[in-house]
């Protein structure tokens, strides 16, 4: 009904004790024209997350749960455009359900990813990262894994994200660069691999990144 809040784009909810999300409890917030709303829920006891269900038409401008207590973390069938995670527990994350634009997720203890081809930035440094896949066609063009300690196993999967603008991996290690590390990234503007622990970097491993603006090796002695 028209003055039942309609017009309601945030919602605080920071810095209280809620320990348990159920997205259900959110429905009312929803817009009939489908504006996003903006949730932040930082700095609660948010230990879970429940699965819920007829929630797709939720709209998420931003969901921001960061500094909780989150070990899981399952994403619904809604739409985000910008998720914040950061500084939880987390070791697991699924987003098989929803479509999330921007997903912030550092200071976790994540070891495996598994991505929707529509995210488009990924930010998860400060993690123990050893492998993640992105379903193709792959949308990323910005991503950080710095502070991942050894990530030599990501290669396989990182070379195939022929969108990236913007790749940073500096200070976690490297060691020796595979070949052709890079070579599907004919866009990529921006490498950051300050270091990484890069004893031997092959000839042709930059021959194809012909728009590069930036390229950071320093630190790898």
């Amino acid at each position: 009904k028209e003055g039942s809040g309609d017009d309601l784009r945030q919602v605080d909810l920071s810095y209280n004790k809620i320990y348990v999300l159920d997205y259900s409890a959110l429905v009312p917030l929803a817009h009939e024209k489908n504006f996003p709303l903006e949730l932040k829920l930082d700095f609660n006891e948010i230990k879970e997350v429940r699965e819920s269900h007829n929630v797709h038409h939720l709209h998420f401008e931003i969901l921001s749960m960061k500094n909780n207590k989150l070990s899981s973390f399952t994403c619904p069938d809604v739409k985000i455009e910008t998720l914040h995670l950061d500084n939880n527990h987390l070791e697991t994350i699924s987003m098989d359900n929803c479509s999330v634009d921007y997903m912030v997720i550092t200071s976790n203890n994540l070891k495996w990813l598994h991505f929707h081809s529509d995210l488009k930035g990924l930010i998860a440094s400060k993690n123990n990262i050893k492998s993640f896949i992105v379903n193709e066609p792959s949308s990323l063009y910005h991503m950080e894994m710095t502070e991942n300690e050894d990530i030599s196993h990501i290669f396989p999967t990182l070379k195939t994200l022929s969108q990236l603008l913007h790749l940073n991996l500096s200070n976690s290690f490297i060691g020796v660069l595979p070949e052709n590390a890079f070579s599907q990234m004919t866009n990529l503007k921006y490498l950051h691999l300050k270091s990484c622990g890069i004893q031997i970097i092959p000839i042709e491993a930059f021959s194809s990144n012909t728009n590069l603006l930036t390229l950071d090796l320093s630190e790898n002695a």
